[in-house]
């Protein structure tokens, strides 16, 4: 593992409930991904209020796109994101209430897709 791998491995794991010494993660936090050195993905807090975070890193094949849908499968948020780490901020203040489901995608790949409340 690269110095730079282990550098986000363990900023982007605070607050996780469990790192075996495999570097995987463990826990029932629905929207976390079994993380490997290769992959993570949160998106947080869940139930969200006024912003929803996201933070990734992943290998990716094009151009990564986060999409939050709502209980009918219409497309609410839809945003490209860059290259292979990065975190963002999306504000949900223009969401009704109610659960909502989230992918994070590349050209080739569904990389994670989870649900997440939003509460007003």
């Amino acid at each position: 593992m690269s110095r730079e791998t282990q550098t986000l491995h363990i900023k982007f794991e605070v607050g996780l409930r469990h790192t075996s010494n495999n570097g995987h993660v463990s826990g029932s936090h629905p929207d976390t991904t079994n993380t490997t050195a290769n992959q993570f993905v949160k998106v947080y807090p869940n139930p969200a209020k006024e912003l929803l975070n996201l933070a990734y890193y992943a290998t990716t094949n094009g151009q990564v796109v986060f999409e939050l849908r709502n209980q009918l499968g219409q497309v609410v948020l839809s945003n490209q994101l860059g290259g292979e780490q990065f975190i963002a901020q999306f504000s949900t203040q223009s969401l009704s209430s109610g659960l909502y489901y989230w992918q994070l995608k590349d050209s080739q790949r569904v990389i994670k897709a989870g649900k997440v409340v939003i509460i007003q």
